[in-house]
């Protein structure tokens, strides 16, 4: 009878632990060529012309946006060193920016705190370039909440929604 109590236990936190998993949905741009995974629980929308938001909308942490910025033309290797050279400026432009790995990219991070109509935010960049593609990424929250642990969790969702980014040729 304990025996059966322990299995009858154990399915259940199993039951419920399956249920909490968080699954992802698939972004394809709509010329095809960028394809990443992102919570399910965020919403999707273009903003502007090219700039893909994110954000969950039930319960809001922040605004994650994507641009992506296609370079095209035949010298590829040019292109990329010119993309990659435009990367590592915003090392040198940008206070307490640094190069971090996310997946197969290396990525220069930063964050600015602005005030935008009386509010205080903070803008948290990634920027990366591959396939004559750069990539500019942010998470924009009220510079308030910065350090909220919530917002921490949110902002690791970013960076694997970036480690999980493909540019097709």
């Amino acid at each position: 009878m304990r025996d059966l109590k322990i299995i009858i236990t154990i399915g259940i936190l199993s039951g419920l632990i399956g249920c909490t998993k968080m699954t992802d949905k698939k972004f394809v741009s709509n010329q095809g060529w960028l394809t990443f995974d992102y919570p399910s629980t965020w919403d999707q929308s273009e903003e502007d012309e090219g700039t893909y938001l994110f954000m969950d909308n039930d319960n809001w942490k922040g605004n994650f946006r994507i641009t992506p910025l296609r370079i095209s033309g035949k010298d590829t290797d040019s292109i990329d060193l010119r993309l990659q050279k435009n990367v590592e400026e915003q090392i040198d432009k940008n206070k307490g920016a640094r190069f971090i790995k996310l997946g197969q990219y290396n990525v220069a991070t930063y964050f600015k705190t602005i005030v935008q109509d009386g509010d205080t935010l903070t803008i948290l960049y990634w920027i990366f370039e591959q396939n004559q593609t750069m990539i500019t990424a942010s998470f924009t929250i009220d510079a308030n909440r910065f350090e909220d642990n919530d917002v921490k969790r949110e902002i690791r969702h970013c960076e694997k929604t970036i480690e999980t980014l493909k540019i097709e040729k």
